[in-house]
């Protein structure tokens, strides 16, 4: 009996223990849970505070980067108008440098055409003068030989007529208007004969003006036209004092008007002197 209540006691006993040790372990096992969970809210919050930290750093960086990118773009904006208004100017300036240039391209070679315009006509006028001077020099030459003929006859007739004066009982010979109107080869000799010419004695005779450069291109001297015409100086040859026949009206009417017709063709007016009428 002793032994079996001592067995139940010690049962009993036994139960309490575990009892006891499972109650202990139960409050301890609360206890330590109730400790994790609350490091672990405080980790948490610990975490959730080093986060949200991190998050306003790399969210003011972020924003700093943002407001540097901003300007970096507002500038690159500013620069990209600036220079689109500089091209827009040089553009400009290279439209306008153009028209100046067309403009001036088209003045030169309007001037061009000025210039070659004038050329043209002055090298026709040129070719005209030239031919006109070939023919005033033509001309000229003709009237040196006929002047020269001339002079050569009257004086001839001139010192004929002085021999005819100094002869004593001459008569003396009278020249017909036929013979110096009416041939072929004194009437043309008298449209040929110079301008200036009057119908005087051979010693009242002046040499021709000399032809300016106007009428002919190119000028000759007066000097030059006198050593052409010796005979104007001469008087014909010989001068005995003798003065020549007086022609009849009808005869100076036919010859003053053929002089005038061929000063009327040369361009050439005759120089107006009085006639000498010889008693």
């Amino acid at each position: 009996m002793l032994i079996k209540s001592h067995s139940t006691a010690l049962t009993k006993m036994e139960e309490d223990c575990i009892q006891q040790i499972k109650s202990g372990l139960a409050a301890a096992l609360e206890d330590q849970k109730t400790q994790n969970a609350l490091h672990l809210k405080e980790q948490m919050k610990e975490f959730l505070r080093d986060a949200q930290l991190e998050l306003t750093i790399e969210r003011e960086k972020n924003q700093l980067l943002l407001l540097h990118h901003q300007r970096e773009n507002t500038q690159l904006h500013q620069k990209l108008e600036e220079r689109e208004q500089e091209l827009q100017e040089l553009q400009d300036e290279l439209k306008e440098e153009r028209k100046s240039r067309e403009e001036k391209l088209q003045e030169i070679q309007h001037s061009q055409q000025q210039e070659a315009l004038q050329l043209s006509r002055a090298e026709a006028e040129l070719q005209l003068l030239t031919e006109r001077n070939a023919e005033l020099q033509e001309e000229v030459a003709l009237l040196q030989e006929t002047v020269s003929r001339e002079c050569e006859e009257r004086g001839g007739l001139t010192a004929a007529l002085s021999e005819a004066q100094e002869a004593p009982g001459a008569a003396i010979p009278s020249i017909s208007p036929h013979r110096e109107t009416n041939s072929p080869g004194v009437q043309a000799k008298s449209d040929r004969v110079a301008p200036n010419r009057s119908l005087n004695p051979p010693n009242t005779l002046r040499p021709p003006p000399a032809v300016t450069d106007k009428e002919t291109g190119r000028g000759t001297d007066r000097g030059g036209a006198e050593r052409s015409f010796p005979c104007w100086k001469s008087g014909g040859g010989k001068q005995t004092g003798g003065a020549l026949p007086r022609l009849k009206p009808a005869a100076q009417a036919s010859l003053n008007a053929s002089v005038l017709r061929r000063c009327g063709r040369s361009g050439i007016l005759p120089s107006r002197e009085p006639s000498h009428t010889h008693n």
